[in-house]
């Protein structure tokens, strides 16, 4: 009963947004993009310029969970911090009825698990983009912590990030920081990612869950290196102290894979 009345006002809900995209904004309605448990995206389309934009709005059933508010409005906040071109630019925000939303532009292409599986090569090779495009994030003091194959966009050879819903600004450790914060707020949430992503992308079977991809690394072949590369940045092993030096063991990893063995 409860959740046929979630239901129902998520319906309700719904026209209203259609209603509002319809009447007080420049835009035409073209579909739902994306809908997990939290919020809804729309896509809408300017009339006159034809440009493409995201509306992303809460669901109703989140709208009195603390949690749930203070990420999205902490999500905005970062989106407005960041000036990169490969970032969704925050455009705005409002409320129907009582149900937030904002505006973002709209990062077009594939999610990059499309062209997917990859070889270990191939997917080292992405991963090296995406980390070039998080240290322009982190220098601005941020981390992503959430860089599931469908929030790598990928055009024309050019990678876009977006899904900033669980993005926070960098915390600097200190002695008192436990090691599961330290995992989260620092860096090393996204070099953990990183390795996961990885793990996904040379995924075959199309099955793997993202919270549990580590089992992926006891069953799989790499190379020793590669095992070394993964287990450090999900903190199996000695974590890496930084960005940089992740980079420079992926490095390793690619000429290796690169280098003809005699």
């Amino acid at each position: 009963m409860k959740k046929t009345l979630e239901n129902f006002q998520e319906l309700s809900t719904n026209q209203k947004f259609l209603e509002y995209i319809a009447t007080d904004t420049p835009f035409t309605y073209c579909g739902i993009l994306r809908k997990n448990s939290t919020s809804i995206l729309y896509l809408v389309e300017n009339r006159r310029t034809h440009e493409k934009i995201i509306l992303k709005r809460m669901r109703k059933r989140t709208l009195n969970r603390t949690k749930y508010k203070k990420s999205f409005v902490q999500e905005q906040q970062v989106l407005q911090a960041l000036e990169l071109a490969y970032v969704p630019t925050w455009l705005g925000n409002g409320m129907v009825g009582k149900v937030p939303f904002f505006m973002m532009t709209y990062m077009e292409g594939e999610n990059i698990l499309e062209h997917g599986p990859y070889a270990a090569l191939d997917a080292l090779r992405i991963i090296k983009q995406v980390s070039s495009l998080l240290q322009k994030i982190h220098e601005q003091g941020y981390v992503h912590r959430h860089l599931k194959p469908e929030n790598i966009i990928f055009k024309h050879q050019q990678l876009a990030i977006v899904g900033f819903d669980q993005a926070t600004k960098i915390t600097m450790p200190n002695k008192m920081t436990s090691e599961e914060l330290y995992k989260q707020t620092t860096i090393c949430s996204d070099i953990d990612q990183l390795a996961r992503l990885f793990l996904t992308l040379t995924d075959e079977t199309g099955h793997l869950k993202w919270k549990k991809v580590e089992i992926a690394l006891e069953q799989r072949r790499y190379t020793k290196s590669i095992n070394r590369l993964l287990s450090r940045a999900m903190g199996i092993r000695k974590l890496f102290s930084s960005l940089e030096e992740f980079d420079d063991a992926l490095e390793h990893c690619l000429n290796e894979l690169c280098t003809p063995s005699m």
